[in-house]
């Protein structure tokens, strides 16, 4: 993930090479009307030079911008869109600029070069909270998920990243629910069945309650909102809220009301950063939880963002497996008959 979204991160800086391997001022050709505004004049060029170099990887014209090929190239999208609106709430210069970004996306697009392109990445405009959520979503695939063997086997989990992450999770699942039963699907439900269509995981859930209501604490390294249970035969992910405990996994089982482990599992400290806590702060937006927003006239602040996210599934019936324990009930997706 890291390597894709630094190369988005980085566009138009010094950081940015032609084919030979030269620095060049690339985003100066990119005129950006109707703003005075330094930094969201800056963040437009840098979404235009972006935007077309992901649309022409999507429709593989360029397969060396990006130095990776995704196994789905389709992919790209759900980057640049990450990359989009992490920096969109990163500064509260561009968060009161959402509707001239989306103009200049929507004026690029009508442009000669996209109308010739077989494959154009889903373009919804969406409100704050809808941006919001997406971006939560998009933390816990591509962060969590994608490492998760990464965190595993780390012993030294800060709360702090697993309580966020976790809320990208708990979002995924209400997404599910909100868009299978939208129809026509609105814009924020057409920019997630794109990203559920992408990622062909399978997923199943359920809830339970708990008398004892959690309570999220940031500074601790046990008992996170996030918690992987057990890794493989099957996946079993724990999301706490409140009193409410969201039960994941890869495979169709039954959660026996005695085989759900909901105490707190026991994680040895370590001394000075992990590896873990040194590759999510150097590598992915989480840098930005340490950060405040900040403003200033003479200087300019790189914030970077917060989380992203999975367990993508598709757009299929939604099946409830009665529990040998009638309290309980299992969700299910599949994008496999889609």
């Amino acid at each position: 993930m890291n390597k894709v979204f630094n190369i988005l991160l980085n566009s138009c800086t010094s950081d940015d090479v032609e084919d030979d391997g030269n620095t060049i001022n690339v985003c100066n050709k990119y005129d950006i009307k109707g703003t005075d505004n330094y930094y969201v004049k800056e963040l437009l060029q840098k979404f235009l030079h972006n935007i077309r170099n992901t649309y022409l990887t999507v429709n593989n014209l360029n397969n060396v911008y990006f130095k990776e090929t995704l196994e789905d190239l389709k992919e790209y999208c759900i980057y640049f869109k990450y990359w989009l609106y992490d920096q969109i709430l990163s500064i509260d210069y561009y968060e009161s600029n959402i509707s001239k970004i989306y103009e200049e996306w929507e004026k690029e697009l009508k442009g000669e070069m996209y109308g010739n392109l077989s494959y154009q990445c889903t373009f919804n405009k969406l409100q704050l909270d809808d941006i919001k959520k997406l971006k939560s979503i998009y933390a816990f695939k591509l962060i969590f998920y994608n490492n998760i063997d990464i965190f595993n086997n780390e012993k030294y989990k800060p709360c702090i990243f697993l309580n966020t992450l976790g809320k990208g999770l708990n979002e995924y699942i209400s997404s599910i629910d909100k868009c299978t039963k939208e129809d026509p699907p609105g814009n924020y439900c057409k920019e997630f069945n794109e990203f559920r269509k992408i990622y062909q995981d399978n997923i199943y859930w359920k809830n339970s309650a708990t008398e004892i209501e959690y309570i999220e604490l940031n500074d601790e390294t046990e008992n996170c909102a996030l918690s992987i249970k057990q890794l493989e035969t099957p996946l079993l992910l724990e999301y706490k809220n409140g009193t409410n405990i969201l039960h994941i996994s890869d495979k169709p089982i039954k959660f026996k009301s005695n085989s759900i482990i909901t105490g707190i599992s026991a994680m040895s400290s370590v001394t000075g950063i992990s590896l873990l806590l040194l590759y999510l702060y150097r590598f992915t937006p989480l840098k930005s939880i340490f950060l405040n927003r900040a403003q200033t006239n003479n200087k300019k602040f790189n914030i970077i963002g917060e989380e992203m996210n999975d367990f993508t599934s598709g757009i299929s019936k939604l099946e409830h497996t009665d529990m040998e324990n009638g309290d309980y009930n299992i969700s299910y997706y599949s994008l496999n008959n889609s």
